[in-house]
């Protein structure tokens, strides 16, 4: 019998009516966080959805890019004739798998065979098809992707056109001026890649159940996703229809000055928010775009459960009051064994439900403590995978870069050592013997430190591998790394470099210093630096004329070359270790006759103690034994 009087019925009734309002406020609160948090994760799915597509693009639009460059560099520096750059673009086209067609076109009067040359190159149902695009048929020299680069004298990426006698299908080209030894445009180098490939990229982002991405230029012109508007997720569909080639020139002059920002677009039936991001190295926008309306349809759900634990909390206040010390007691054994089970590693033990409303609470936290621990954990993980990869390239760079090298060719000794102030370094050093009497050396380092600086590392290292086996000149080679890195380096990157080339029967150094620290000779006890001729570092000036120096080798016992990290590097007290240093251990050294290098890299660590690298070290020493 149930009476209002009764301390139990009394307790039941005055905790309902404290609970309803409490449970009104926490659903409230909960629906609004709830609603905030669907909003900010849309959003940042919308921006990761979008760098990721934009990373895509750009490596597609980054590697097409570096292929024409390569033809202008070669017809340029005539290292090729016309029959073998066909060739080399043909085999372009064939292996690369980004590249729907390229063609190497001349203005007529700079034509090497007839008035009019453009010879193209492109794949056709998975054949390679080649073709002269000449008038009368197809008049390359009035094609925007001819004329715009020879305007500009750049390379550009071309607005979304159907190529018909040429490619014959939708496509974006990339044009690149070809300039001759005088600085005068000659004719145009291009890469194509089809629209219908960039589609696939965009097509492949989903968000939410409606929304999807598309892709457009500086001008105003969606690039994709193309074909039947059937294809196309219904929010792309309603904004391309709404909104024409001015309206989305507005939206990228917007983009390009902010570096990506967030929108909205009001249709008549919905409110679309949209994120834009630009793609590096080209005038073209991602754009990714859901229906507002999309965000909050997991709250009807989140609502009903909400409405399941309020009366569910309820029905367990009375039970409580009802068993109280029966269920609460029982609660605290179960929460008990299910929390020993977490701390032994357990992290996917299930956790009831049916607790009282006290001990549901505590459940609820250690629910909570268990979602935390396993994310904890999995970030654990992929911290440990990251570190696994970077270890991975310092062992791939270490391979062709060594930590350390001892090296003996006839009468020369080579010693050099390498220290990098991360996982992977920046700096660079090697020896090539040329022939029986000559030997090549040098001595790098690259602008930057990390991951960047070791991508261009390798490229130069590899460069100069290649290029020691076809010339004997410091000057040819550091022109060609010059003129190439400049090409496709981003970010101002650059590097310092010191080359030398000795030559036994001519009984001659000859060396080119390319904005490096001067290094150090050394000769009966004597100490200097080396006397250089001023040039510009590697990759700053396309173009540049490098100096050479020539000196007998009688002039030195040895030559120390170093980057500057031996100079930089900093002690506990903010101090710089200083030329000053590094010629006072050479000086040593040749008072002892001990090994210069080992001694630099003691007094180095030394100086430094404890404190951290502050940049990549690296010395390379010849002595003539």
């Amino acid at each position: 019998m149930w009476k209002f009087n009764s301390i139990k019925t009394k307790l039941i009734f005055y905790l309902i009516f404290a609970l309803i309002p409490v449970f009104a406020v926490l659903l409230y609160g909960g629906e609004n966080y709830m609603r905030d948090i669907l909003y900010k994760n849309a959003l940042l799915k919308a921006r990761m959805l979008a760098s990721e597509a934009a990373r895509d693009i750009d490596s597609v639009t980054f590697d097409i890019s570096t292929k024409p460059k390569e033809i202008a560099n070669l017809v340029r520096d005539n290292l090729s004739d016309i029959d073998k750059i066909n060739k080399l673009m043909e085999s372009y086209v064939k292996n690369n798998g980004l590249i729907y067609g390229m063609a190497l076109a001349y203005l007529p009067k700079y034509s090497p065979i007839k008035d009019y040359y453009c010879s193209y190159y492109y794949i056709k149902k998975g054949k390679i098809k080649a073709k002269q695009l000449i008038p009368p048929l197809y008049d390359y020299t009035k094609f925007d992707w001819f004329k715009k680069p020879l305007q500009l004298k750049k390379g550009i990426w071309s607005k979304p056109y159907f190529d018909k006698g040429g490619g014959d299908i939708w496509m974006s080209t990339y044009s690149v001026p070809i300039f001759n030894r005088k600085g005068e445009v000659i004719g145009i180098a291009t890469a194509d890649v089809s629209i219908k490939f960039l589609s696939k990229i965009v097509r492949r982002i989903k968000i939410l159940k409606t929304g999807g991405a598309f892709l457009f230029t500086r001008n105003g012109d969606v690039l994709a996703p193309l074909g039947d508007k059937n294809v196309m997720k219904k929010s792309i569909s309603e904004i391309l229809t709404l909104y024409g080639k001015n309206k989305f020139k507005d939206l990228a002059s917007a983009v390009f000055e902010q570096k990506g920002t967030y929108g909205s677009i009001h249709t008549k039936k919905s409110q679309y928010l949209i994120h834009y991001t630009p793609i590096r190295g080209t005038n073209w926008i991602i754009g990714v775009v859901f229906p507002k309306s999309e965000l909050f349809l997991p709250m009807q759900k989140v609502r009903l459960y909400s409405f399941m634990i309020i009366f569910g909390g309820l029905f367990l206040v009375i039970v409580l009051i009802v068993f109280v010390s029966k269920n609460v007691t029982s609660d605290i054994e179960r929460i008990k064994a299910i929390s020993l089970k977490i701390a032994k590693g357990n992290f996917d033990v299930a956790i009831p439900e049916n607790f009282a409303d006290e001990s549901k609470s505590v459940a609820d936290a250690l629910g909570v403590m268990q979602e935390s621990l396993k994310k904890f954990m999995k970030e654990v993980e992929e911290k440990a995978k990251i570190e696994n990869e970077l270890k991975l390239a310092r062992t791939i760079q270490s391979s062709f870069i060594p930590n350390e090298m001892e090296l003996k060719i006839d009468d020369l000794e080579f010693r050099g050592i390498s220290m990098w102030a991360k996982q992977v370094g920046g700096d660079f050093y090697g020896v090539n013997k040329i022939d029986e009497n000559r030997v090549l050396f040098y001595l790098g380092d690259v602008s930057g430190k990390g991951i960047p600086a070791a991508l261009y590392v390798a490229i130069l290292k590899s460069m100069v591998e290649v290029l020691v086996k076809q010339t004997n000149s410091v000057k040819t080679i550091a022109t060609f790394l010059n003129n190439y890195l400049s090409d496709i380096a981003t970010c101002n990157a650059f590097a310092t470099m010191f080359m030398g080339v000795i030559d036994k029967e001519q009984n001659t150094l000859e060396y080119l210093n390319a904005g490096h620290i001067p290094p150090v000779i050394f000769k009966n006890h004597a100490v200097s630096s080396l006397i250089i001729k001023g040039n510009v570092p590697i990759g700053v000036f396309n173009g540049f004329d490098f100096k050479i120096d020539k000196i007998p080798l009688d002039m030195f016992d040895g030559i120390l070359i170093y980057s500057d990290g031996a100079t930089d590097v900093l002690n506990s007290q903010g101090e710089e270790f200083g030329e000053d240093r590094v010629l006072d251990v050479v000086k040593k050294g040749m008072e002892n006759n001990s090994d210069i290098v080992l001694d630099l890299k003691s007094a180095i660590d030394s100086f430094v103690g404890e404190a951290d690298l502050y940049d990549d070290t690296t010395i390379l020493c010849i002595k003539r034994i």
